[in-house]
């Protein structure tokens, strides 16, 4: 038996438990209900996880640039006004 076989479509799920009472229309605005409320769902955790991603990309930058910025600042100044640099 193929694996697709073994799992059960929404719509006979949904079938099974109502006791084949909902007609197609109302099938079809129940799947489109989870759908809808499927889309939310993930749109909210998307923007979520790109919040977090964000908020770790902020922190490494800015530690970043604090290690790094003072260092170009003085090799800038040292090669702008002529002096040796020191190593």
């Amino acid at each position: 038996m193929d694996q697709d076989e073994e799992i059960p479509v929404l719509t006979e799920v949904v079938r099974r438990k109502a006791g084949n009472e909902l007609s197609g229309a109302q099938l079809d605005e129940l799947c489109d209900s989870l759908a809808a409320e499927t889309w939310v769902l993930l749109d909210n955790l998307i923007a979520e996880s790109l919040r977090d991603v964000e908020d770790t990309l902020r922190v490494r930058i800015n530690d970043r640039l604090g290690d790094e910025l003072p260092k170009l600042i003085e090799k800038t100044l040292n090669e702008k006004f002529g002096e040796p640099q020191a190593e």
